[in-house]
């Protein structure tokens, strides 16, 4: 179990052709960008694709920016009773209230030249008080938001989530 606090960058990043990895009963207060983050870069850089990659009753409780769960780029990947508590508390020196960005994200980010996402399924997800948008990402405003602009297509994304207290879009 690893628990990470006070974080400014992604807490659990994953990249390249990373295989068969599970996070399980991790934790994560107060990160910076990406909680979880999966990433698989097609920008000629030969990195490659995260393939297999799981989360297991992996939890956050507060982002400074970034998204709690994120999937960009990867292959088979599974989320199974993850939650997110998006709630900052004020001694986070922060000046609102509530994660501005999705708790869970399943995107192809073309800026950054990644794959397309296939085979993600996502199963007893929860999210509360997630998705606002606004500064620095006003892009994003649902608690689970999946899309993206690409060459790359995703396919076969299965959710099922409960959302609560969204001040944005719920999905």
């Amino acid at each position: 179990r690893l628990r990470t606090y006070t974080c400014y960058k992604d807490c659990y990043h994953i990249t390249g052709n990373s295989t068969d990895i599970t996070r399980q009963d991790c934790f994560v207060e107060d990160g910076g960008d990406d909680g979880y983050a999966t990433v698989g870069y097609d920008n000629g850089t030969g990195i490659g694709q995260p393939t297999r990659i799981t989360d297991i009753g992996n939890g956050v409780n507060g982002l400074k920016t970034g998204r709690a769960f994120a999937y960009v780029g990867c292959k088979s990947g599974k989320n199974t009773g993850c939650w997110v508590n998006g709630t900052i508390p004020a001694s986070y020196g922060r000046t609102t209230a509530q994660q501005s960005c999705p708790a869970l994200l399943i995107f192809i980010d073309s800026s950054v030249g990644t794959y397309g996402n296939q085979d993600i399924e996502v199963d007893n997800f929860s999210a509360v008080n997630c998705g606002r948008g606004g500064s620095p990402f006003p892009q994003f405003y649902a608690a689970v938001q999946v899309g993206g602009s690409s060459a790359h297509v995703s396919s076969n994304i299965k959710i099922k989530a409960s959302i609560r207290d969204s001040a944005g879009r719920g999905f």
